[in-house]
């Protein structure tokens, strides 16, 4: 029996919303840094990193729009209780993301939501979202498409691809894990 479970919703967030957190992570500054190779734990050499923080006169933005995101994601979930914490990625070409789990902890579920942020994006950059079905050892892709979110249980590996060689636009999207109960 697939027990898989993923969620693909357009147009997820309303306009203010969707807005608010596009232009807040725009504005934040992006950099690409070196590594530390003895510390490195896959192959890219470069990392994008944002001067993000959540700060006075920001976290009431992420509050707010991670309790609305929150009442969204119930309706998919509905065992949701909080918010554990969101992630921030930025990605150029070249900086592909290894699979990863955003829950380690085998004791408690969670749930992630990831959203889609850049105000403009063509289907040739690329950037697709990849998530692992166990069940059946398959991969289902999902493509960037702003507004878009991609809610499924956290212990899913999944990554977010690159953009290709036709565009030269940074990659951004935003993720929150809930804990569920």
């Amino acid at each position: 029996m697939n027990n898989f479970r993923l969620e693909v919703i357009s147009d997820f967030l309303d306009s203010k919303n969707y807005w608010l957190l596009v232009d807040q992570i725009d504005k934040t500054g992006w950099k690409l840094e070196n590594k530390d190779l003895e510390n490195q734990s896959d192959n890219s050499f470069f990392t994008v990193r944002t001067s993000f923080t959540v700060d006075d006169d920001n976290k009431f933005i992420y509050e707010a729009v991670g309790a609305y995101v929150k009442l969204k994601v119930k309706k998919y979930f509905k065992n949701v209780n909080f918010l554990r914490r969101w992630l921030v990625n930025g990605q150029l070409f070249g900086q592909e993301s290894n699979f990863h789990r955003d829950n380690y902890c085998k004791e408690s579920k969670s749930v992630t939501c990831v959203i889609f942020l850049n105000d403009f994006w063509s289907s040739y950059w690329g950037g697709e979202f990849c998530i692992h079905n166990s069940d059946e050892n398959t991969y289902k892709y999902v493509a960037y498409k702003p507004n878009t979110a991609v809610i499924f249980p956290s212990e899913y590996e999944h990554c977010g691809r690159a953009p290709n060689l036709n565009t030269d636009r940074l990659r951004t999207s935003i993720a929150f894990v809930y804990d569920l109960y």
